[in-house]
């Protein structure tokens, strides 16, 4: 991840690709970790809360909408999801 970017910066596009009338979506930023070492990167941490209103979310449907905002994110601010 580039580090100019910053930790609201990737939480705003968390928000933005989550968001949907019929989830109640919760993103929480957990660590933000830069390393003496290596300057030229750091790892941002969220918690993110996905709740139907009303059923249950399969593995699956859960997986999708991960691996499809993670794209994005990957996209946008040459991130790496680990």
């Amino acid at each position: 991840m580039i580090v100019e970017v910053t930790l609201g910066d990737v939480l705003n596009q968390v928000r933005k690709q989550l968001s949907s009338d019929e989830l109640h979506v919760a993103v929480t930023p957990h660590d933000i970790y830069k390393s003496e070492e290596d300057q030229s990167s750091k790892n941002l941490t969220y918690r993110i809360i996905l709740q139907h209103h009303s059923r249950t979310l399969t593995t699956n449907e859960v997986n999708d909408m991960i691996d499809g905002m993670s794209a994005s994110i990957e996209k946008d601010f040459s991130a790496t999801r680990i």
